[in-house]
């Protein structure tokens, strides 16, 4: 870490050193007791949240204004209150628990891409499975696609609001007591982020212990598939899911290689796409021997590039629909990024989108950015060629709908980089402040890279026309996605099904292996 009030050191190796102090902090925090609840370490069931919280802005929440810290708890309050009042509706729709093979838990709709297909394939295979959803709106999802969905929220309501207002309460302990000084930390500020997060997080870590506890009482399955392990929901359910014996595995989904938090899955068995990311989790220091290569099981039936804008976007593209159709998928700030770092990239967009007024920009905001950013940059009045699309405002749901008829993705570390990739689309990164160290297509030169701002507007145009630039671009994404993906149409869904059953009837490989024949598997591939 660097000195007091510096910003965070988001290099490899102080990313590393970041963990070291967090597992000193987690120590100090189990010892005094504020962040233990039935066996459970609060502290390590909400760890990612406490790293974005250090690695982001929130370390210096201590300078704000009163009428920012008032904005911020309210856009807050009001977060909640909207996700209780879906979780709510989903609970309405929720079938009642019942015993299953295979548990998948559900906690956004981009789990289900890979979820799906592998639960349809368990099941052709005459297992059974159901799905447990932590959001309301994700139950309706899942019934479509033809399986069980129970709603954590619907089934255990009573056990799920006594373990919300037991974590208040501690947290009420926590944020006015004053417990012995701390180990891991040598700034003020740091450490307050730590404590400010995990007094926050309380609440939802005890709901997620509880939400696990019920799930496998309720179910009792022989395996449990986790959307995301890194989340408290997911981090819980691994958790907990060990010490009753059951066995878990996580899909890959988002960008593993430069993200520090990686290195810190809890499942037995984490299902990667590539190569690539078990080379991307080794950098990170990460133990590879649970990894498993399987592939995309999303990517099974990928669609083909068909030039054509989705009429959804073409609709809402201003000021005319037969514009040049650029794209920008935020990251915002977090682990990757910083909040400044963010900001001038969005005030960049923004200028070029007044420079080039014969294109159309359309933003895509990441769950982690806010359109406040993008509005207090822009002064209120957004420039008339860009659309700014928050999660789940309107548009297509498949981020390949979205890229059909895409003259170029602008990204910094998203993973929609990579999907551009798969469908013939140039992949312009950008790095003002050369954050996106280890980011694995941003170091193998799989993207037009641009750092200075002033770089854009040429490189854009460049991109944009059918010259030499474009043609190198997409020759180096092809050969990247050949790397990162163990087949791209292939069977998947098929080869993750057999890593889950090996699993679920613990028939553990050896270290580093899945336990496949790939030549057998791959010479069937080629033969359909």
């Amino acid at each position: 870490m660097t000195a007091a009030g510096s910003s965070p050191d988001r290099s490899l190796e102080g990313k590393r050193t970041l963990l070291s102090r967090l597992d000193q902090e987690q120590r100090h925090w189990d010892s005094y007791g504020a962040a233990v609840f039935n066996g459970a370490s609060v502290f390590d069931i909400v760890v990612s949240s406490i790293i974005r919280a250090v690695m982001a802005d929130d370390a210096r929440r201590g300078d704000e204004s009163w009428r920012v810290r008032t904005k911020r708890l309210a856009r807050t309050a009001g977060y909640e209150a909207k996700r209780r009042i879906q979780r709510l509706y989903g609970a309405r729709r929720s079938d009642a628990p019942s015993q299953t093979d295979v548990l998948f838990l559900a906690q956004h709709h981009n789990h289900l891409l890979a979820q799906v297909p592998v639960a349809d394939e368990l099941r052709r295979r005459g297992h059974t499975v159901a799905f447990v959803a932590t959001e309301g709106f994700l139950v309706d999802r899942i019934r479509q696609a033809g399986h069980r969905a129970t709603n954590g929220l619907g089934a255990w309501t009573a056990a799920i609001h006594r373990a919300v207002l037991d974590g208040y309460l501690r947290s009420v302990r926590a944020a006015n007591s004053t417990p012995p000084a701390s180990v891991g930390w040598s700034e003020h500020r740091r450490s307050a982020a730590v404590k400010r997060t995990l007094v926050r997080m309380l609440p939802h870590g005890c709901e997620a212990i509880v939400l696990a506890e019920r799930s496998l009482s309720g179910f009792a399955p022989k395996l449990i598939v986790v959307g995301d392990d890194l989340t408290h929901e997911g981090r819980a359910m691994a958790r907990v899911a060990a010490r009753h014996g059951v066995p878990t595995a996580c899909f890959m989904h988002g960008n593993i290689a430069g993200s520090i938090v990686q290195s810190l899955h809890a499942v037995d068995r984490f299902l990667v796409q590539g190569d690539a990311n078990v080379d991307a989790l080794r950098a990170l220091g990460a133990d590879t021997s649970r990894s498993i290569v399987v592939g995309a099981p999303h990517l099974d039936h990928l669609p083909q590039q068909s030039g054509r804008v989705c009429p959804s976007v073409t609709t809402r593209l201003r000021p005319r629909a037969d514009v040049p159709y650029v794209l920008w998928a935020t990251t915002g700030p977090g682990i990757t990024l910083s909040l400044a770092h963010h900001r001038e990239m969005i005030r960049a967009v923004q200028s070029l989108a007044r420079a080039t007024p014969s294109i159309g920009y359309v933003v895509k905001v990441h769950h982690q950015d806010r359109k406040a950013y993008h509005l207090e940059e822009a002064g209120g009045v957004l420039p008339p060629n860009l659309l700014l699309v928050e999660p789940g405002a309107w548009g297509p749901p498949s981020i390949f709908e979205w890229l059909q008829g895409c003259r170029l993705l602008l990204v910094s570390a998203s993973t929609v980089a990579v999907e551009a990739m798969l469908v013939d689309v140039p992949v312009l990164t950008i790095d003002f402040q050369n954050e996106l160290e280890g980011v694995d297509f941003v170091a193998e030169g799989a993207t037009t890279h641009v750092n200075e701002e002033s770089r854009l507007p040429a490189t854009v145009t460049e991109l944009l026309s059918d010259g030499p630039a474009r043609t190198e671009n997409l020759a180096a994404g092809a050969r990247f996605v050949t790397r990162a993906f163990h087949g791209v149409r292939g069977n998947a869904a098929g080869e993750s099904a057999d890593v889950l059953v090996a699993l679920m009837n613990q028939e553990k490989p050896a270290a580093g292996s899945d336990g496949l024949d790939h030549d057998r598997i791959g010479a069937e591939r080629r033969a359909s």
